[in-house]
């Protein structure tokens, strides 16, 4: 499946995936070659549990509506939609 995750002291394949990124969805999947390389990683690699979690909560917060469209008296049924990030235009594509 892929390289230990335990690369430092290691370098084995990997086939046992780390029950907390596949709960939480981390992509790419980790993979450790065993238990003892899985606790030997664990301080280092709980990590991006902590990363992954804080961009989800951020894709997630990037997505809600301002707060000021839930007190706004709209008059028909139209909202505004999300914000998205400006896209460049590449230069291969003309004006």
């Amino acid at each position: 499946r892929g390289m230990c995750a335990n690369v430092a002291h290691c370098g084995n394949a990997g086939n046992m995936a780390c029950p907390t990124c596949a709960k939480l969805g981390v992509k790419p999947q980790v993979y450790f070659c065993n238990q003892a390389c899985f606790k030997e990683h664990w301080n280092d690699h709980k990590k991006v549990h902590t990363a992954w979690k804080q961009k989800v909560a951020a894709e997630a917060a990037a997505a809600q509506p301002p707060g000021w469209i839930n007190s706004y008296d709209f008059s028909g049924s139209l909202r505004p939609g999300a914000v998205t990030p400006k896209q460049v235009v590449p230069p291969r594509i003309g004006r």
